[in-house]
């Protein structure tokens, strides 16, 4: 298996709210439609190289080439949306991402959208 998987956590001031969980999703084979949920901010990095990624002023730790993260949440999470590129290249979004958006990150670019049915 060429990907790992790991689990973070993150404790929110009023107890652990949030999980994000780190691992490879098969994106040549299934992509990620279907792969999230009602509950979950989808991360996917289609990019060459691992990106960091801040949602406001919590760093949630690092998301592998071709590989994606869940974050566990039933509450938006605020921005700014930080991607931070092994290059140096920092792309910041003053969104807010929402159960059922996904962070879509490609070489050097970053941008949120909405979820597929599919």
């Amino acid at each position: 298996m060429p990907y790992g998987h790991a689990m973070l956590t993150k404790a929110a001031p009023l107890g652990l709210r949030r999980r994000l969980l780190v691992g490879s999703f098969a994106v040549g084979l299934a992509g990620l439609a279907g792969c999230g949920s009602d509950g979950t901010v989808d991360v996917e990095n289609k990019g060459p190289t691992a990106v960091t990624v801040a949602f406001g002023d919590d760093d949630w730790g690092e998301v592998a080439p071709g590989g994606g993260a869940l974050v566990n949440t039933d509450d938006c999470l605020q921005g700014p949306i930080v991607v931070t590129f092994k290059s140096g290249r920092v792309v910041e979004l003053a969104e807010t991402a929402c159960p059922g958006q996904r962070l879509l990150v490609r070489d050097e670019s970053a941008e949120l959208v909405v979820q597929s049915s599919g």
